[in-house]
């Protein structure tokens, strides 16, 4: 069974610090090209190779990959992309059909793919154990979401909006550089904002160590251990936009996701193509953000895709939540049956593990134990 290179520390905490050892420098954006131009280039590839399936929320990343995809295939003559959609059929807060409808509209579409799922998700549900059985354990450790819908995309290529998130975001020092910009006024917390970003990073590691969230599964010295180790990283983070997107294309974390989406598309023999990572369009976001980047999430958006996308999507202030869907019976039924096997007790209390996952307030960071500690329970099947 092919795995990912976690280490014990990463699957007890869910998370994933620091670079690839000996990570590449992204490419020289040539003079001129601006993001939407670098994206048309990224999304080429997969439309070129139909059917070119586009896993499609109605969130605002998916959204612009589905846009993209569907200007390049029109002008270059080729089959448009094809949206691909679950319905998360009972869970409220997941529900996005307004925005999907609105998107496929304007972009006139007329094939798209749907798939209803009320709790197939769960983090040890069919999906899942599919998944888990086959590839071992992934990151993140929802990816096993796209096997729902990765059929429809055999032979072809699939397209995410994965990353979007993070890319658009503006990193931890958005705020600070919106003031330094000046492209909002000053508020009272500002004053706190720059002066914690221009601290020595010994000192922002001390403030930033105590503010770390508590992970009650971890035995005493592994969670200050971790707690340090998560301080630190985030300590470093570059002040500078085009530092911190050279920094964010070097993440593990990054390089992991890929990997564990290359596994998923080559079981169908599918080009994976994510547009938002690749690293042409980071060196585009590098080049036309400088040193104090591009401003907030809507404000990037509609200064950069404002042309592909309708305004309302692009200023869109919320965001589904998908949370619920991934606790149901199969991860409740193991929480409540499991003997305390599969994980690494050198980092871990079982006994303080098997609670977290019985909280209604489980801490999602505890779900890569839960699918470890499952797969190590079926792995004679």
């Amino acid at each position: 069974m092919p795995t990912l290179d976690l280490t014990p520390l990463e699957v007890a905490t869910s998370t994933i610090l620091g670079p690839v050892s000996n990570a590449s420098p992204l490419p020289n954006s040539a003079p001129g090209t601006t993001p939407l131009a670098a994206m048309e280039a990224a999304v080429l590839p997969a439309v070129s190779r139909p059917p070119c399936v586009v896993t499609f929320s109605g969130g605002r990343d998916s959204s612009l990959v589905l846009a993209v995809a569907a200007t390049v295939a029109r002008r270059e003559g080729l089959p448009p992309p094809v949206p691909a959609t679950i319905n998360f059929t009972g869970i409220e807060t997941a529900q996005e059909s307004s925005w999907q409808e609105l998107v496929i509209r304007h972009l006139d579409l007329s094939e798209w793919v749907h798939r209803d799922i009320s709790r197939d998700l769960d983090f040890v549900g069919p999906l899942a154990a599919g998944v888990l059985k086959k590839h071992g354990i992934l990151w993140p450790l929802n990816v096993f979401v796209h096997q729902a819908l990765i059929h429809h995309a055999a032979g072809g290529s699939l397209m995410t909006g994965m990353h979007g998130d993070a890319v658009f975001g503006g990193g931890r020092w958005l705020n600070v550089n919106q003031v330094l910009a000046g492209r909002r006024r000053p508020q009272k917390r500002d004053a706190l904002r720059v002066g914690f970003a221009f601290a020595p990073k010994w000192m922002r590691r001390g403030m930033l160590r105590q503010r770390a969230r508590e992970m009650p599964w971890l035995l005493p010295a592994v969670q200050q251990d971790f707690q340090t180790k998560m301080a630190r990283a985030q300590a470093e983070e570059p002040r500078r936009w085009d530092r911190w997107i050279e920094r964010f294309a070097q993440r593990r974390s990054l390089s992991l996701a890929l990997q564990s989406m290359t596994a998923l598309t080559g079981d169908v023999d599918a080009l994976l193509v994510q547009p938002l990572v690749e690293p042409a369009v980071l060196a585009a976001l590098h080049e036309t953000g400088r040193a104090r980047g591009i401003g907030d999430r809507t404000h990037l958006m509609r200064s950069l895709f404002g042309t592909v996308l309708p305004d309302a999507l692009l200023a869109r202030p919320d965001k589904a939540v998908f949370g619920p869907a991934f606790r149901g019976e199969p991860s409740e039924t193991f929480a409540r049956e499991w003997r305390g096997d599969g994980v690494d007790t050198r980092l871990v209390d079982p006994e303080a593990l098997k609670r977290e996952w019985r909280s209604e307030s489980m801490n999602f960071r505890s779900a890569l134990l839960m699918q470890t500690a499952w797969l190590h329970t079926h792995r004679d099947e």
